[in-house]
């Protein structure tokens, strides 16, 4: 009798193992524990199945997909940014009121690329969040830091070209732009704070690549992601398009291609993080999608669609403004130059604006 007793709760074990690997909840535990005749305690099923969350319904072609993109995108912001940064900080020519904020710009993209990137990065390769639950909340801090900063800027410079095409208005200097800058990371650090701290929690480790916002019943938690998707998204999207639409009416006056480069990085702004504002609406409301088993896919998605802005944002400045560009190029290595430098004379009668150098509160964008 004992030895049939054995074979029957090995079987039990058997199918209790296989019904566990195809989905392991606490129903399935608990069945388990029931089918042993509690011979195991719960607490050591428990400990036994438990795993962290993974890539649930992501095939291998589409994780390696994510990884290369993630990967060519973080490259990008890094080197783009990187090399902005340094032209601005090197050439006095360069720091104009409108210049400064770019470089700011940058320098907060540039950070986004080092200090967030790669560790979405490597989540997505080992298929969980292995850097601790400490750090989980200091990465959403920074990455609301740095994001909030970047959107602050960018509307700094919609207004700016608003003020100058539609009101006449030239107010913004090299002093008044740094002190911007400085005031717009101190509110960009005052609202990205409380994460750091656990206010409001978040779920840790993370059903995404990186820390994000997930199912609450908490109203409070509620006003916040309410209070931060405001400040970042929606109310500077009402004021850009706002400037847009009031400088398209006095164009015809003006040059265009400043308000057509204000306005490709609006557009770039609004397609790469328009769905990470409602991924992160939904996810926040509704259980069923936080629960999914896909939203690890789809926070994959949707992040590597926002982190795309960095990247995106040195190319247009290198395609649209030809300071950048020459700066650029000057800055590159002589053996990544393809074609010999023309001499000084041959480029004053080529383009003779190219030998003067344009006073400190004139915008080049």
């Amino acid at each position: 009798m004992a030895h049939i007793q054995l074979v029957a709760n090995l079987c039990c074990l058997v199918t209790g193992l296989l019904n566990l690997s195809r989905r392991p909840s606490m129903e399935n535990i608990s069945m388990w524990n029931v089918s042993l005749g509690s011979q195991l305690p719960l607490e050591a099923v428990t400990q036994t199945v438990e795993a962290p969350e993974s890539l649930a319904g992501v095939s291998l072609p589409l994780q390696i997909f994510f990884c290369l993109i993630m990967l060519s995108i973080l490259l990008l912001a890094l080197l783009g940014n990187v090399v902005v940064c340094l032209m601005v900080y090197q050439r006095s020519a360069m720091r104009s009121a409108i210049n400064i904020l770019l470089a700011s710009l940058a320098f907060a993209d540039m950070m986004l690329a080092i200090l967030n990137m790669p560790f979405a990065l490597v989540t997505i390769v080992t298929t969980k969040w292995i850097f601790g639950d400490a750090f989980c909340r200091v990465s959403a801090m920074l990455f609301w830091f740095f994001v909030m900063e970047g959107v602050a800027i960018l509307l700094i410079i919609s207004i700016d070209r608003f003020l100058i095409i539609v009101q006449k208005q030239d107010k913004l200097s090299p002093q008044r732009a740094k002190v911007l800058i400085v005031v717009t990371w101190g509110l960009a650090f005052i609202f990205s704070f409380p994460l750091a701290v656990g206010s409001p929690p978040l779920q840790i480790p993370p059903r995404a690549p990186q820390c994000v916002f997930g199912y609450s019943m908490e109203p409070s938690y509620h006003a916040y992601v309410l209070i931060l998707i405001l400040v970042f998204f929606f109310i500077p999207f009402m004021v850009m398009l706002y400037t847009f639409m009031g400088i398209l009416n006095t164009i015809r006056l003006f040059k265009t291609r400043a308000f057509t480069t204000i306005l490709i990085l609006f557009l770039v702004f609004t397609v790469c993080w328009a769905p990470f504002t409602a991924y992160s609406l939904v996810a926040t409301f509704s259980d069923g999608f936080y629960h999914k088993d896909s939203f690890f896919q789809i926070s994959a998605w949707v992040l590597w669609l926002c982190y795309l802005k960095s990247a995106l944002n040195p190319l247009i400045y290198y395609w649209r403004i030809k300071k950048f560009r020459d700066a650029c190029l000057n800055l590159m290595p002589k053996y990544f130059k393809f074609l010999p430098p023309l001499p000084g004379n041959t480029k004053r009668r080529i383009q003779p604006s190219a030998v003067y150098v344009c006073g400190e509160h004139r915008t080049v964008v």
